[in-house]
């Protein structure tokens, strides 16, 4: 909680405020910049999956820990804006889903 003598409009639009730092921070409005903040955290996550989905991996489950401004990075690498900073014990779920059954021809790539 703010102090009471904190007025919730200006508590907001620094909130709004350090989104948008955020957001620029780690490329929303350039790919390279995206590649640089997040590349090998995107790329390691791709890894795994490749790797799941060729049969390679026993791993049935991954849970990787991070700060609220990694969770932000790790959105604007994918792609996707958000309209406020995530808050405590915010989280990112990936799941790979392969139909019962499918062969690894039909697997998704």
């Amino acid at each position: 909680p703010l102090p009471p003598e904190i007025p919730l409009h200006l508590a907001d639009a620094l909130d709004e405020a350090g989104h948008a730092v955020g957001e620029f921070g780690y490329g929303l409005c350039n790919p390279e910049i995206r590649r640089l903040s997040m590349g090998l955290m995107v790329a390691d996550i791709d890894a795994r999956i490749q790797s799941a989905l060729s049969g390679s991996s026993s791993l049935r489950c991954m849970v990787l820990s991070a700060h609220d401004t990694t969770i932000i990075g790790l959105l604007v690498a994918l792609g996707l804006r958000t309209s406020a900073w995530p808050g405590f014990g915010s989280s990112v779920l990936l799941e790979l889903m392969v139909p019962r059954g499918a062969s690894s021809e039909e697997q998704p790539q």
